[in-house]
């Protein structure tokens, strides 16, 4: 699995700031990331024996 870890770091990064402003009320924040499945050439098929 790929997950966007760009994507990860950039929202952390946001929501850490808006959280450090104290006169900010929390709410609930959710996010979604998807991963994405990464299929690889250089993988031998574990049924090939």
């Amino acid at each position: 699995m790929h997950y966007p870890v760009k994507e990860m770091t950039s929202y952390a990064t946001k929501l850490a700031i808006q959280l450090s402003d104290t006169s900010i009320e929390p709410e609930h924040r959710t996010h979604l990331f998807i991963p994405q499945l990464v299929e690889r050439d250089s993988v031998v098929d574990a049924s090939r024996g």
